[in-house]
């Protein structure tokens, strides 16, 4: 998971409640800068928020 927030609270023994909804971010794929070869991943952010 990309949220560092939420990791942080989990951590410290937070419990999320029931009600949370996951957001997830993809981009184009990735590629190495110099434009050479195929794209090798896709960045994926997500995040949780707690309702």
């Amino acid at each position: 998971m990309t949220d560092p927030v939420f990791v942080k609270k989990l951590d410290s023994g937070h419990q999320p409640s029931h009600n949370c909804l996951v957001t997830v971010s993809l981009s184009i794929p990735w590629a190495p800068s110099d434009g050479e070869g195929e794209p090798l991943c896709w960045k994926l952010i997500a995040g949780v928020i707690e309702l």
